[in-house]
């Protein structure tokens, strides 16, 4: 792929075998120049995989490695001009990541044991300004992360497809250290947590439909009140219907442990999520489809945390805790249609945002999607086009201000965005050509640009974007 903001992405993928045994391993590589207020940025992952079926037994075993650099732009002020709060971050991070694998797979029962171990380092720092006069003018804020996890999860099951039950154990070990941090405004520290996780499931036909019921609970050894440290989750939904005519209810609890990369005077805590929804869809994606669905939620200890390109630095800011138990809601709707080589696709969402006691609803309340579609095949069907126009509305949302300029936050006014592709197949092969923001408009972030003075303004999205992308599977 390649294209606006000098992007160039390479990525090969090698694999052989099948179901009886394989061989996988693939390589990607991507850098680009400067887009909106983001710097220059790359980065790379390789993994290769293994395979082996003897009998009833299947083994397999993993490893990927990963690496990325990049941050926000520096822009240095004029001499004798104050320099505004930050001048601009950027950030490392590489990590590994491996696995084992055994399955063994009976008359309606399995077995299955997975072991994984992954590691990550990041290094993050404002970007020196300097003055003829003054010298450094801007703090070279920098923080190191190191981070690791061990799990292993156990799993069984038995029955038959619609009537089965299954119990699954986790095991995790993870711990992360951090240096001390003159950014986020917390000293040295290193946490870590010890979880166990035993869950149980059944699924039973129930009123022409199918029910599945799940209860699991465990222990997460890091949070700060001994009462959340024990929790449960359980769950159950009813779906029924066929492949054109569908409906499914479900509800359920779920705790997550945050104990880690936390703001200043936040001890680990747990945030627990009481969660319900409906759904229902008529027709298939080959003519016409209609999916509705509506999802309501209870959150209790809800974490947060600022929004910012360079994640390593919303990391060093920390993960807050919702002071009350807050409510969320949401409806979503998509329809489509197809004949013969044209479509028609449309989708939206409007969002009650939960009232607490964060500082800015960063996320719309109201969004859609629409796209037109058609094709043609040409040179006796050899070559096939397809030709794509896609129109989105973002709903008004508000701009969070980053620490350091302490001003409220500013309503950001909803916008519409237009993009176009053009896919074009020739035998195995197919080129793509995408264009987004057509308007050619820079669109204002939700995020703060560190190189703005005093109170800081929203960043400004890109321009008009052009892709060019080339993927050709080759079969031996």
């Amino acid at each position: 792929m390649s294209g606006t903001s000098a992007v160039d992405r390479t990525g090969l993928l090698l694999s052989r075998g099948g179901d009886a045994g394989w061989a996988r391993g693939g390589a990607l590589a991507e850098e680009r120049s400067g887009a909106g207020i983001l710097s220059r940025r790359g980065q790379h992952v390789w993994f290769a995989e293994v395979g082996r079926k003897m009998g009833a037994h299947t083994f397999s075993g993993t490893f990927s490695e990963r690496g990325v650099a990049g941050g926000t732009r520096l822009v240095e002020p004029p001499p004798g001009i104050v320099p505004p709060p930050y001048a601009g971050f950027d950030e490392t991070a590489r990590g590994e990541s491996g696995g084992l694998s055994w399955h063994w797979q009976g008359a309606g029962r399995s077995l299955r044991v997975d072991w994984s171990r992954s590691h990550d380092h990041r290094e993050s720092a404002e970007l020196p300004v300097f003055d003829e006069n003054l010298g450094v003018v801007a703090a070279h804020l920098f923080a190191e992360r190191e981070a690791q996890e061990d799990g292993v999860v156990v799993e069984a099951s038995a029955g038959s497809e619609g009537r089965s039950h299954g119990l699954r154990l986790e095991l995790r070990q993870a711990e992360v250290r951090r240096s001390v941090d003159f950014l986020g405004q917390v000293p040295a520290n290193e946490r870590t947590e010890q979880s166990a996780w035993l869950a149980a499931r059944a699924e039973r036909p129930l009123a022409g439909g199918s029910l599945q019921v799940q209860v699991g609970g465990g222990h997460a050894r890091s949070p700060d009140l001994a009462a959340e440290r024990w929790q449960a989750a359980p769950s159950v939904a009813w779906s029924a219907g066929s492949d054109v005519r569908r409906l499914r209810l479900h509800a359920e609890r779920l705790v997550t442990p945050v104990w880690s990369d936390l703001a200043p005077g936040v001890q680990p805590f747990v945030q627990d999520v009481w969660l319900a929804g409906v759904e229902a869809s008529l027709g298939d994606g080959r003519r016409q489809w209609l999916r509705l669905g509506a999802l309501g939620a209870d959150i209790g200890n809800r974490a947060s945390v600022v929004r910012f390109p360079v994640r390593d630095v919303s990391l060093r800011l920390g993960w807050r805790r919702e002071g009350v138990r807050v409510r969320d809601g949401m409806v979503t709707a998509a329809a489509g249609v197809r004949r013969s080589a044209w479509a028609l696709e449309a989708s939206g969402f409007s969002r009650v945002r939960p009232i607490g006691t964060q500082p800015a609803n960063v996320d719309p309340a109201l969004g859609a999607r629409a796209a037109a579609e058609t094709g043609f095949h040409a040179f006796a069907g050899d070559l096939g086009v397809t030709l794509r126009f896609e129109a989105a509305w973002v709903g008004a949302r508000e701009h969070e201000s980053f620490p350091g300029y302490f001003s409220p936050p500013r309503p950001l006014a909803g916008y519409a965005t237009y993009g176009a592709s053009a896919a074009f197949t020739l035998g195995d092969a197919r080129i793509v050509v995408r264009a987004a923001n057509l308007e050619d408009e820079p669109h204002p972030q939700i995020w703060t640009d560190p190189s703005s003075r005093f109170p800081g303004e929203p960043a400004a999205g890109t321009g008009r974007q052009l892709r060019v992308e080339l993927a050709w599977p080759l079969f031996n």
